[in-house]
């Protein structure tokens, strides 16, 4: 079979169109500059991040997020306080330093606990969480946010009509909307607003053998939005539970997940595989004795996706490209590193090399230029993308 011709182009081309000349001066390529590919940096490590910034070894992170007025914020709760006490910090604009510059902007009234934080569409932070009884039970839900000149101001509570227990766990961006994970009265609850001071509740379908259920995380890939939480029956024991809205939160399905999963999976963080497609759900077993993972292609289907060999999974990072950082716990707890790294992409998964971090509450985000910040204990590491 000949082979086809391909035609002409470029210079060639226009010189045999437009002059009719058959020989033409060969055309001379311009160079282009070609840069080395982006790496993963070395990891910059500050002691005592949070030690610094006032926190206690009772101090309970619940969530970081890139900051669009500075390098990160994050929020969390004292416990050392009678009663606990809600608290959000900052960085200066200079990660680099940022164990030396860390500060405790805000410190909510007494008896306050803060478990998420969020960028709205205007690019304020929206933190939440809840107030607290005299026995620390959770009894209403609390948002604050924080204006463009850096300002922390409670915008309402949720729930204090609730007749039952009340919480809210984690809050996420809707397109230009907020949407809030909890329980309201006993019973799994998302609510929606517009501008992060009112909010509308819609209670999530379950199974009237539950007498008990709670919302704690979610995810969103435009109007898709997926819920995970946890339902318990009138015995005591507790089941994964798991919803899916494709109109933006207005109405909401049950999730029917792998059999396996209901009975021993607890779901600690869901994450939208950002440049893939897709979500991932990560946790552990419910004796925490190894990680869990499921995977879905459209928040509705899932299957089981078993990781290496490790403890429980604790974070979640997007990194682009479908590729999703994760820390785990070691198997081992009696291990000289605290943490273990690895990279899932497609169902695939390889080694993540992290600093070797004691053992504690690990948070993660990556910045806007493509930095990994971690909270690992009571340590802050970065690392930077490079060209080498």
């Amino acid at each position: 079979m000949p082979t086809p011709k391909r035609p002409l182009s470029g210079l060639l081309a226009s010189c045999l169109l437009v002059s009719g000349l058959v020989g033409c001066a060969e055309a001379t390529p311009i160079p282009t500059e070609t840069q080395p590919p982006m790496v993963d940096g070395d990891w910059v490590g500050h002691s005592q991040a949070l030690t610094a910034a006032g926190a206690t070894p009772l101090t309970h992170i619940g969530d970081l997020v890139a900051d669009p007025a500075g390098c990160l914020s994050l929020v969390g709760s004292d416990y050392s306080r009678k009663p606990p006490t809600g608290m959000v910090w900052t960085a200066t604009l200079d990660c680099t330093t940022l164990s030396a510059q860390w500060q405790t902007t805000v410190e909510f009234a007494t008896g306050t606990e803060l478990t998420d934080i969020a960028i709205m569409p205007t690019d304020e932070l929206i933190a939440v969480g809840n107030g607290l009884d005299a026995n620390n039970a959770p009894i209403t839900g609390v948002v604050a946010i924080r204006d463009t000149d850096g300002r922390w101001a409670t915008a309402t509570e949720l729930g204090e009509d609730s007749d039952g227990p009340m919480t809210a766990l984690a809050i996420e961006r809707v397109g230009d909307d907020l949407m809030i994970a909890g329980q309201y009265d006993g019973n799994a609850s998302v609510w929606l607003s517009t501008d992060g001071y009112e909010w509308d509740r819609r209670a999530l379908p379950v199974d009237e053998d539950l007498s008990g259920s709670q919302a704690s995380t979610l995810a969103t890939d435009g109007d898709i939005i997926v819920v995970a939480g946890r339902g318990q029956d009138e015995d005591g024991e507790t089941t994964t539970l798991m919803w899916n809205s494709s109109d933006g939160g207005r109405t909401w399905d049950e999730t029917a997940l792998p059999k396996t999963a209901t009975a021993d999976f607890r779901i600690g963080t869901l994450v939208h595989v950002v440049g893939g497609r897709g979500f991932l759900a990560i946790g552990s077993t419910r004796s925490k004795s190894s990680g869990l993972t499921m995977y879905s292609t459209d928040g509705k289907g899932w299957k089981l996706a078993q990781p290496p060999s490790s403890g429980p999974l604790d974070v979640a990072i997007p990194t682009g490209e479908g590729r999703i950082l994760i820390i785990a716990r070691p198997l081992d707890e009696d291990t000289a590193c605290g943490v273990i790294g690895m990279i899932w992409r497609d169902g695939q998964w390889r080694d993540y090399d992290l600093p070797c971090a004691e053992a504690g509450q690990a948070r993660g985000v990556m910045l806007d230029d493509g930095t990994i910040a971690l909270i690992l204990g009571d340590e802050l590491w970065l690392r930077e993308p490079v060209r080498r």
